[in-house]
C-alpha cells in the first residue's frame, strides 16, 4: 500500500509537532527547574542579610579572637 505524495507531508507535520511538543515540555521542565532554584538562592540571601545584634557581636569577638591569634609570636 503506497502513499499518495498528498498524504506525506501531513505524517510529517504530525511528527513535527509532536517532537517540538516534547521540545516544548522539556523546556518548560527545565524553565521551572531554574525557577525553583533561584527562588531558593533568593531565600537564602535574604536569611543572610537578616542580622540581629547577637549575629553582629559575634562576629566582631571572632574578628577580635583572630587579629590576637596573629598577634602571639
Amino acid at each position: 500500500m503506497e502513499l499518495e505524495p498528498s498524504q506525506s507531508p501531513r505524517l510529517t507535520s504530525n511528527a513535527t509537532t509532536s517532537t517540538s511538543s516534547r521540545k516544548r515540555n522539556k523546556a518548560d521542565e527545565c524553565e521551572s527547574e531554574i525557577l525553583e532554584v533561584l527562588k531558593k538562592c533568593e531565600k537564602k540571601m535574604d536569611e543572610k542579610e537578616k542580622k540581629d545584634p547577637f549575629d553582629i557581636y559575634s562576629e566582631y569577638i571572632a574578628a577580635e579572637l583572630r587579629s590576637v591569634k596573629d598577634a602571639k609570636p
